[in-house]
């Protein structure tokens, strides 16, 4: 396998239950302990070739994030890890700026605030779906990946 392929890989850390948590996660820290002991097992970020999606980061900025799609189509997305909520954010290029909606992760189902009641096993799926209907209020689907296959921003998750 090339150096530059991350796979997943088994993780032996505490599963910190949901009722146990914080509302809101109180540092970064937090937030990589919750990826790696509950989203990384179940595959989260991780493309149909076991490879860590093109589309998925680590925790980067919105400002980070807005860098990566400038320039980008309409739909240009990615999904990042949230240090806001236990969960991801969602970065895309819409009709009039950029936008980012948090993707809520409870109980192993993905939903994106304020657009949808619906409920996605896994990221994939969410993203899949908004290929094919709207992401935002404004009509826009998600249409195109951005990141790099060996990203930088998952070392701190993946190490």
């Amino acid at each position: 396998r090339p150096a530059s392929v991350a796979t997943i890989t088994p993780v032996v850390t505490a599963k910190v239950p949901a009722e146990s948590r914080p509302p809101r996660p109180d540092n970064d820290q937090q937030v990589i302990d919750w990826w790696r002991s509950e989203e990384k097992p179940r595959g989260i970020g991780l493309g149909p070739d076991g490879r860590y999606a093109r589309w998925f980061h680590g925790l980067i900025s919105r400002e980070d994030s807005e860098v990566m799609l400038t320039g980008q189509p309409l739909g240009a997305y990615l999904i990042r890890v949230s240090a806001r909520i236990w969960g991801y954010t969602i970065s895309f290029v819409d009709s009039d700026r950029y936008k980012h909606f948090l993707i809520d992760a409870v109980e192993g189902h993905y939903s994106v605030f304020g657009v949808e009641a619906r409920a996605h096993p896994d990221l994939n799926t969410l993203i899949k779906f908004h290929e094919n209907f709207p992401v935002s209020k404004t009509g826009v689907k998600l249409t195109k990946a951005i990141g790099e296959a060996n990203n930088r921003s998952l070392q701190p998750l993946i190490a």
